[in-house]
């Protein structure tokens, strides 16, 4: 589960640095924020093998990845921007590659339709995306105090991006919801009927209903509210207080998340 969380969230994050120019962001905040993201992966992938769930493929691809991050890290550091971009964009192929077989890995056998292989890494990537936007958002804001005449519209362009994350997971996530709807139906009864009890037999524990709930308030509800905050708070050039928001919108996005990944490690639906 916390190897799921950690490689999607970093690439969540690769994936939102695309949208800011190295030299406007400059070699050292891309050295940190690159640097940060492949030790993210590296500890999801050092997880992956504790629990025995690594691969010799995954191992490959996402250890091939955090080479490459490394290096563009280092790359930046040296003020060589065009070449640590070319080799965040090389980091990320592979991390995308490792990130869709994990996915799909994560598809019952009872499920081989279509849908499930293309819902299933949307919902790897989705659920990167929310809590990787508001890490490298919150970052910027920082910066932003030592990148004298970094533009105001970055910060904006990062907080819509984490605003567009939230939505784009809450179609995702409402889509499985949608499938599974047969499976979740009795939970949602018994939640209106506490005098109810559930017949003995297969189905999903009720606790299952909770962390659903939990995602969907904290994962989407409190960080759609926050990253809408965060955004027009930007619009006025207020970068501290944008900042103060993203804070609490990470902290939001990751209890959410962190309840999904759990949601699919322990029931196989992509919640």
């Amino acid at each position: 589960m916390l190897s799921l969380f950690l490689t999607q969230s970093a690439i969540g994050s690769l994936l939102l640095l695309l949208l800011i120019p190295p030299r406007a962001g400059g070699r050292k905040f891309f050295q940190y924020t690159v640097g940060q993201s492949a030790g993210l992966m590296a500890l999801g992938l050092a997880l992956g093998s504790a629990d025995k769930s690594g691969t010799p493929v995954r191992m490959f691809l996402f250890g091939g990845a955090i080479i490459l991050l490394a290096a563009s890290s280092g790359l930046f550091h040296l003020g060589r921007l065009g070449a640590g971009r070319a080799l965040l964009v090389a980091g990320l192929a592979p991390a995308l590659a490792g990130m869709i077989g994990d996915a799909l890995a994560m598809i019952p056998a009872t499920d081989l339709s279509m849908s499930a292989r293309c819902l299933y890494p949307l919902d790897a990537l989705t659920s990167g995306l929310v809590p990787g936007s508001a890490l490298i958002a919150m970052i910027l804001g920082h910066y932003y105090l030592n990148i004298p005449g970094l533009a105001i519209k970055h910060l904006q362009r990062l907080t819509l991006a984490f605003l567009g994350a939230v939505v784009l997971r809450m179609v995702v996530v409402s889509v499985s919801l949608a499938r599974s709807r047969d499976l979740i139906a009795p939970l949602v009864t018994l939640l209106a009927d506490t005098g109810r009890v559930l017949p003995a037999g297969p189905g999903l524990d009720p606790f299952v209903l909770v962390l659903v709930l939990i995602h969907l308030m904290f994962g989407g509800v409190a960080s759609g509210i926050m990253a809408f905050m965060a955004w027009r708070t930007s619009l006025i050039s207020s970068t501290q207080s944008t900042t103060g928001i993203l804070y609490v919108a990470l902290l939001m996005a990751i209890m959410g998340e962190m309840a999904s990944r759990y949601l699919l490690t322990l029931t196989g639906l992509p919640l």
